[in-house]
C-alpha cells in the first residue's frame, strides 16, 4: 500500500502502492492536507475528498476544451471515471449521453441527469450505433472504444481520450483527418476545480462507492475490488 505523498504543484500522488483501479486509499492526514491546502477549512464532513482523484482527472476536460461551447455530449464508458466525466460535463453541457455495456451502471448514470446507452463492445457497434456528437471523451479502457469514438465524433469535432492502453492499438486515423476532428490527450487534472464541484454539491460521487474496507482488511479489499461490476472500494484508515 501507499508509504508516502509527493507534491507537484497543487497536485499530491501516492507512492510505494499498487492497487486495482477499483481501489482507493485515503489517508486520513492526506485528507487533512488537502483540506488545509485548498482553504476549505473543516467544512467537509470525513471522507468527502474520496472522489478528489477521480474528479480531478474528469475536470481536467475542463481545462483543456470550452465545453460550454456544446450543447451536447457523449462519453464512452461506464466505469467510475467515464461517471464522473459525465457528471462533471453535465455541470457545464446540458446533454451528456454514457454508452456503456452494464445495465446496473446506467442506473447510476440516470439518478444523476445521465442519458445512458447500451453497446456490446465488439465491431458490430460500429453498425448499431448511427448517434454523432461535437464532443465525444473515450474512457471505456478497451482499444474498441477508440474506433466508435472516431465515428461518433462530429465532422470538426472534439474527442478527448481518457483510456491508456498497453501496446499498439489498431484504428485507422484517416477519420481524423477527412472530418478534421481535434484529437485531445487528457490525464490528471487540477483539484482546486475537483474539490469546488465536490464541496458545492454538484457532483456526487459517493453512489460510485461499491463498498468500504478498514484498512487492516486490505487483502479481501483487493480481492473485492477486482470483481465484475465493481465501482469503487475504499480502504478506511480510521477504523484500524
Amino acid at each position: 500500500m501507499a508509504g508516502a505523498a509527493r507534491l507537484r504543484g497543487n497536485q499530491y500522488f501516492l507512492q510505494g502502492a499498487w492497487t486495482p483501479s477499483s481501489l482507493r486509499f485515503l489517508p486520513a492526514w492526506l485528507e487533512d492536507s488537502l483540506r488545509a491546502s485548498h482553504g476549505a477549512g473543516d467544512y467537509w464532513p470525513s471522507g468527502s475528498l474520496r472522489g478528489v482523484f477521480d474528479a480531478a482527472a474528469a475536470c481536467e476536460i475542463l481545462e483543456q476544451v470550452d465545453v460550454k461551447k456544446f450543447r451536447e455530449a457523449a462519453v464512452l464508458g461506464d466505469g467510475k471515471l467515464a461517471q464522473l466525466i459525465a457528471r462533471v460535463l453535465r455541470t457545464e453541457i446540458p446533454r451528456v449521453v454514457m454508452y456503456g455495456k452494464h445495465e446496473k451502471k446506467f442506473v447510476i448514470a440516470r439518478r444523476a441527469g445521465i442519458a445512458a446507452k447500451r453497446v456490446r463492445g465488439d465491431a458490430g457497434d460500429l453498425k448499431r450505433i448511427q448517434e454523432k456528437f461535437p464532443l465525444v471523451v473515450e474512457a471505456t479502457g478497451s482499444p474498441t472504444g477508440l474506433t466508435l469514438a472516431l465515428q461518433m465524433t462530429e465532422p470538426r469535432g472534439t474527442l478527448v481520450l481518457k483510456s491508456t492502453f498497453h501496446g499498439a492499438v489498431p484504428v485507422e486515423t484517416w477519420p481524423i483527418v477527412v472530418k478534421e476532428i481535434s484529437v485531445v490527450g487528457s490525464r490528471c487534472g487540477p483539484f482546486a476545480r475537483a474539490i469546488g464541484l465536490l464541496r458545492s454539491g454538484e457532483i456526487d460521487p459517493t453512489p460510485l462507492i461499491t463498498q468500504t474496507f478498514p484498512l487492516s482488511d486490505t487483502p479481501s479489499a483487493m480481492a473485492f475490488a477486482q470483481k465484475p461490476g465493481v465501482m469503487k472500494v475504499l480502504l478506511n484508515s480510521q477504523e484500524l
